[in-house]
């Protein structure tokens, strides 16, 4: 793992969400588009990612 990705782990887990959405950003779309061709609906999918990501 590189020095930066480290630093903004760290940094989301001590609360900063501009590092969490530079972490998640990148694969935000994919995620979201396996979890509505599973669920069918929209809204579901995007709950059900947002769910996903602030557990991870």
């Amino acid at each position: 793992m590189g020095d930066a990705v480290g630093d903004l782990i760290s940094r989301a887990r001590a609360g900063d969400g501009e590092a969490f959405r530079e972490l998640t950003e990148p694969y935000r779309r994919e995620l979201h588009v396996r979890c509505y061709r599973m669920l069918g609906s929209f809204q579901d999918a995007e709950d059900v990612l947002q769910d996903t990501l602030l557990a991870a």
